[in-house]
């Protein structure tokens, strides 16, 4: 009986340490290309989950800083511009919800100290989500991309994954030292397909997106590289 109840406390006392801010992102970023409701859902629930554990923990984050202050004229200026839309032109200024939601998300982000472990995973998470949404687009449209569900237009579609891309590219190449093999291995296979299936949503735009920020990490990561090789020399090492 008492080493049941050893066993029982010891669960109770796992699922304590478990930070629940982090298993809503991580719900939010799966949900994020192809579930509206789910994706709405985990998006409140990460804020909210965000606001207990300050409270409880009274710590929100730290000291005011600059990118608050963007964060909140942000959504001030949203609120305003939908005042004007609704006054100067009777239009019904409702869409100013949705900017406050993803505001908000990148606010509460931007104050969540994650490490940098959970925020690799957490990129992995939103990318393999990504790439198995791409591959239910393609099978629903019979082979040829369609949008994704909860991005929206085709071309709302390849903006999102040129972002995507970006993210993958970046983690790729400049963190590549702080990877074990299997998130290199999904990297390589991520960073591969977002390329070349962007290209397939054929937007002249984003294509541009892509081979700038291609290049762009390429040469980024040949300057980083050759300077390092240069201390290295330079110290004789």
């Amino acid at each position: 009986m008492q080493k049941t109840f050893k066993l029982v406390n010891k669960e109770i006392n796992k699922l304590a340490r478990v930070d629940i801010r982090f298993l809503f992102l991580i719900g939010l970023l799966i949900a994020l290309p192809a579930f509206e409701a789910l994706k709405n859902i985990f998006a409140f629930l990460f804020v909210v989950s965000w606001v207990v554990v300050a409270k409880k923990n009274n710590y929100w984050g730290g000291k005011w800083r600059i990118i608050d202050s963007m964060f909140l004229l942000w959504i001030l200026a949203d609120i305003f511009i939908s005042i004007n839309a609704i006054i100067t032109h009777q239009l019904s200024g409702d869409n100013f919800r949705d900017i406050i939601r993803f505001v908000l998300i990148g606010w509460v982000l931007s104050r969540t100290n994650f490490s940098k472990a959970r925020l690799t995973q957490s990129a992995l998470v939103a990318l393999v989500a990504v790439v198995a949404t791409l591959i239910h687009s393609y099978y629903t449209g019979h082979g040829e991309l369609i949008e994704l569900e909860s991005v929206g237009h085709i071309n709302h579609t390849a903006i999102y994954l040129v972002i995507a891309y970006a993210i993958s590219l970046a983690l790729l190449l400049f963190n590549f030292n702080n990877l074990n093999s299997y998130q290199k291995i999904t990297l390589v296979v991520t960073t591969i397909a977002l390329f070349f299936i962007t290209i397939d949503a054929d937007s002249r735009a984003t294509f541009g997106l892509l081979i700038t920020i291609t290049l762009l990490d390429f040469l980024y990561l040949f300057i980083r590289v050759k300077k390092l090789s240069f201390v290295v020399r330079f110290f004789g090492v």
